[in-house]
Formats: structure tokens, sequence, C-alpha cells
């Protein structure tokens, strides 16, 4: 195991590491999207507010690269042998910003991440 030092404990541990990042990552997505809804709903008492909409494509942003963080970790997951996804309302969580990053995924569950052999941005 880890604890002694073993390759497989390694890549156990490793794993579970990844897959706890994972869920970090998808808890702080869901925390800025209902940022967000609180942000809209504020702005809708103060069209124009610079600081609101501001604050939302800031956000929207960090959730666009915090989807590509979580679909690079299903990557690392999967490739460890582990049946990971990027949860849906995670991918189906809609972002207005933008920018230069796209917000498109493929609906596999992976945040666009393509099957080995495929077409990908690797």
């Amino acid at each position: 195991d880890a604890a002694t030092g073993t390759a497989a404990g390694a890549e156990g541990l490793s794993a579970l590491l990844l897959d706890a990042k994972l869920g970090e990552i998808c808890t702080s997505i869901r925390a800025l999207a209902r940022s967000n809804d609180e942000l809209r709903e504020a702005l809708k008492e103060h069209p124009g507010d610079r600081d609101f909409i501001v604050a939302i494509h800031e956000n929207e942003e960090i959730i666009i690269k915090r989807r590509e963080m979580a679909a690079e970790l299903v990557r690392q997951l999967r490739k460890a042998g582990i049946d990971a996804d990027v949860p849906q309302d995670v991918l189906e969580m809609k972002v207005e910003w933008k920018g230069s990053h796209t917000t498109s995924s493929s609906g596999s569950g992976d945040g666009g991440v393509a099957k080995e052999g495929g077409a990908t941005d690797e």
C-alpha cells in the first residue's frame, strides 16, 4: 500500500487524490454558479452595474478554466483505469462569457474529452 511505499499503493493513493481534487473543483464550480445567480438577481435591481457585470464575467472565466481542469483530471483517472466523469450538472452549466475558451462539451461526461485515437486538444 501507499504507507509501505509499493507502486500499486502509490498509484491507488494518487488516483484517490485525483478523484478528491475532481470533487473539490466541481464543488467550487457549483459555488461560482450560485454566486453568479445571486449577482444576476442583484443586477436586475441595479441594471448596468459595472461591478456586478465584471464579477459575473470573471466567475464565468474561472468556471470555464475549472471545467477544463476537471476534464483533465477525468483523463488522468481514466488513464489509471478509474471510471470517472465530470458531473452532468457541471457540464450543462450555462456560461455566457464570450472569451477565448469554448463552452461546448461532447456530452460524454468528460468535458469534451475524446476517446483514444480521437481528435482532441491533447
